[in-house]
C-alpha cells in the first residue's frame, strides 16, 4: 500500500456514560467551498482542456462513439441550462425533477439546477417502468415537491406513469443538452449558500414510505473535504473513474459524481450494470478507458472478477493504474473478496486495497471511511473529519447514531419523520448497529452488525441479525447462491429464500455435462438442489443455534424485481419488500402450502 495513499489513523473514543462512547476523528475538517459548481468553475478556469465526463451516445454501443467533454464545455453547457431554468421561472418553490439514467445531459440538468439557485430531484427510472404500475412509490416521492418540470429519458412512460398517479398536467420533457443561450439582464446566477439545497435524493422505503431527503452544499461539500483530509492522493492525482452506480442513489449521485467535479477529474460514464444483459458495456468501458478508482458492489464485483479472471490482457490493463477498490452497498462476502485479492496479487503492480465506508441518504452519504489496512469483510472504517459517532450499548453491539456537517437538516416537509429521526443532542438515529473490529485496538475500525429495522426475534424471543447470518450464508454458499432473505419472525425456526447465480450455476452444470440453454429452469435443477442442500447442511453443522441454523429454504425462480422494489438500483436486496411480496413463497419453505 502506498505511503501516499491515506492519512495516518488518529481518532477520540470519548466514554460518556451508561457504557456510551463518542467516536471521532482528531484529523481537523478544513474550512470548504459553498457549493459544488464553485469547483466546476474553478476547473473550468484552471484546467478547461481537461476531460470532465464522457460516454457513449443514447443507443451506441461501440466504444469507438464514446464522446468527451472537457471542462470547459460542461462548464458553459451548465450556464446555459440555468438561464433556461430561470427564464422558465424554475426555482425553489417549484424545482424540477430528473428521471433518467447517467448521462452527460443528466449532470448538466442537475448541475444547472444548483446554478440556478435551485435543486433538482433525481428519481430512479424504474419510479415509472411499466412494471412499477401503479407507480405508487412515484408518488410517495413526487409528494411535497410541486415540481414545475419533468425531465426524461421516455416521455411516453413518464406521461403514462404521471396520469396513473393523477398528476397529468405536469410538464414533461426529454432530457437533452441545451442548445440555445439565454442571457439574463443582470448576467447572473443567484447567490447558493452552504445551507441551500443542491438536489433531493430519496430513501429507499426499505422500512416504509421514501422520504425526502434534501440534500443542502454543506453536506456534500463537506463530504468530499473530508474524504480528500483522509484519502490525500486525491489532492494530487485526480480521480478517474469508470463508473455506472445510479445517481438517483446517495453512493452513486454524492460519492462518486461529486468526488470526480470535487477534485478535478474524469468520470466515464458505464453505461452498463451487473446483470448478464448489460455487464458487456462494463467490460467495454474499462477496456477502453483506464480507471485508477473504482467503485462497485458486490454483485458487480462478482460479475467483473469473473471475466477478469478469463481475460488476463483486461486484468493486466484494469489493474495497471489502479490505487484501490472501493466497495459499497453490503459487506463484501470473504470468497469474493479473496478472488479480487488473488487478481490484485497476479496483475498489479503494488497492493491495491478494498476499501469502503458507511452511511446513508441522509448523511450525503459518508459518515465514515476505511483509509487503512484491514481484512474485514464488513469493516465500516472510522469517522470523517467533522464527523462524530454516538455509540449506544446494545446487546453485544452498539447502535449507531451521526452528527456533523454531512448531516441532512431534516426530511423534506416531514415534521413528525424529521422529529424521530434526532435524539436529543442532534444525533441522526440511522438505524444500523456496530461493534468494533478489535476491542482492544479502536483504530482497526468498527463493523457492521446489521439494521436495526431488518432484525427480528424468533417465537422464542431469540434475536436474529439479519444483516451478519445473510453474508455467513451467501459466504457458505458461493459462487452458487447470489443472495438471499431470511424469513421466520414470530415463528420457531429460520427459513431462507435464495437466490441463485446464474453465470455460476451454468458453470457448476457444465462442468457435470448437463445440457443447458437459456430457458433452463435452475430452480427446479435437482443438480443445483443437492449443491445448496450440502452448502446448508454444512453451514447448519458449525451453526446449531436457533438463531442461526437455516432450517429451511427454498430456491426462487424469479430474481428480486428492482421495479417492486425487492431490490434497490445499485443493487442492495429490500429483505423486507420481498418477504412481503413473497408471503407465499416463504410459506412454501415452511411447507406449510401446496
Amino acid at each position: 500500500m502506498s505511503s501516499n495513499l491515506f492519512a495516518s489513523v488518529d481518532i477520540n473514543l470519548r466514554p460518556q456514560g451508561d457504557g456510551n462512547y463518542i467516536l471521532s476523528n482528531n484529523i481537523a475538517l478544513p474550512e470548504y467551498d459553498e457549493c459544488v459548481t464553485e469547483r466546476l468553475s474553478r476547473w473550468a478556469a484552471q484546467t478547461p482542456d481537461n476531460i470532465y465526463l464522457s460516454e457513449l451516445p443514447e443507443g451506441a454501443e461501440s466504444e469507438d462513439q464514446r464522446q468527451y467533454y472537457s471542462y470547459a464545455q460542461i462548464d458553459k453547457l451548465v450556464s446555459k441550462a440555468a438561464n433556461l431554468y430561470l427564464q422558465r421561472g424554475i426555482g425553489k418553490d417549484n424545482p424540477p425533477t430528473i428521471i433518467a439514467g447517467n448521462s452527460v445531459a443528466h449532470a448538466v440538468a442537475m448541475l444547472g439546477a444548483m446554478r440556478a439557485g435551485t435543486a433538482a430531484a433525481i428519481i430512479p427510472p424504474s419510479a415509472i417502468a411499466p412494471a412499477a404500475e401503479p407507480f405508487e412509490k412515484l408518488g410517495q416521492m413526487m409528494a411535497g415537491l410541486n415540481s414545475g418540470l419533468i425531465l426524461t429519458d421516455d416521455i411516453n412512460q413518464a406521461a403514462h406513469a404521471f396520469s396513473k398517479i393523477g398528476q397529468s398536467n405536469v410538464t414533461i420533457e426529454k432530457l437533452s443538452l441545451p442548445d440555445v443561450d439565454v442571457a439574463l439582464e443582470n448576467g447572473t446566477f443567484p447567490t447558493v449558500s452552504a445551507d441551500s439545497v443542491g438536489k433531493f435524493l430519496f430513501t429507499s422505503g426499505s422500512t416504509g414510505s421514501p422520504k425526502t431527503v434534501p440534500q443542502t452544499q454543506r453536506m456534500m461539500i463537506s463530504n468530499m473535504q473530508a474524504l480528500g483530509e483522509l484519502w490525500p492522493f486525491l489532492k494530487n492525482t485526480p480521480p478517474v473513474m469508470v463508473d455506472w452506480l445510479p445517481w438517483s442513489h446517495v453512493f452513486g449521485g454524492n460519492c462518486c459524481f461529486n468526488m470526480a467535479l470535487y477534485y478535478g477529474g474524469t468520470m466515464h460514464i458505464d453505461r452498463g450494470n451487473p446483470s448478464p444483459a448489460f455487464v458487456h458495456r462494463t467490460i467495454n468501458a474499462i477496456e477502453n478507458n483506464n480507471p485508477n478508482v473504482y467503485f462497485n458492489v458486490p454483485i458487480g464485483y462478482a460479475a467483473l472478477a469473473d471475466i477478469l479472471k478469463s481475460r488476463p490482457e483486461l486484468a493486466k490493463h484494469f489493474y495497471s493504474e489502479l490505487q484501490f477498490l472501493f466497495n459499497a452497498g453490503a459487506a463484501l462476502p470473504a470468497p469474493q473478496r479473496a478472488q479480487l485479492e488473488e487478481l490484485a496479487a497476479q496483475y498489479a503492480d503494488g497492493a491495491v486495497p478494498i476499501i469502503g465506508a458507511w452511511g446513508s441518504t441522509e448523511t450525503a452519504p459518508f459518515s465514515t471511511a476505511i483509509y487503512f489496512e484491514n481484512t474485514h469483510a464488513g469493516n465500516l472504517g472510522l469517522p470523517m473529519p467533522g464527523t462524530d459517532i454516538k455509540m449506544l450499548p446494545d446487546g453485544d453491539g452498539y447502535e449507531l447514531r451521526v452528527r456533523g456537517p454531512n448531516v441532512m437538516p431534516g426530511y423534506w416537509h416531514d415534521e413528525k419523520a424529521t422529529k424521530d429521526a434526532f435524539d436529543d443532542e442532534g444525533f441522526f438515529q440511522i438505524g444500523d448497529r456496530a461493534k468494533f473490529v478489535d476491542e482492544e485496538n479502536p483504530k482497526a475500525g468498527i463493523y457492521f452488525d446489521g439494521r436495526l429495522a431488518e432484525n427480528f426475534k424468533l417465537l422464542s424471543g431469540t434475536w436474529v441479525n439479519v444483516g451478519a447470518l445473510r453474508l455467513a450464508v451467501i459466504t457458505a454458499g458461493k459462487p452458487i447462491i447470489r443472495d438471499v432473505v431470511l424469513a421466520g419472525e414470530g415463528r420457531n425456526a429460520l427459513a431462507a429464500l435464495i437466490f441463485l447465480n446464474t453465470p455460476a450455476c451454468h458453470e457448476f452444470l457444465r462442468e457435470k455435462g448437463v445440457a443447458i440453454d437459456d430457458q433452463y429452469d435452475l430452480s427446479s435443477c435437482e443438480h443445483i438442489a443437492a449443491e445448496i442442500l450440502g452448502y446448508i447442511e454444512a453451514y447448519n453443522a458449525e451453526n446449531r443455534a436457533s438463531s442461526r441454523k437455516i432450517a429451511h429454504h427454498r430456491i426462487q425462480s424469479e430474481d428480486p424485481s428492482l421495479a417492486k422494489n425487492e431490490i434497490t438500483e445499485k443493487g442492495y436486496i429490500n429483505q423486507r419488500a420481498v418477504l412481503k411480496r413473497r408471503a407465499d413463497e416463504v410459506a412454501l419453505a415452511y411447507g406449510e402450502n401446496g
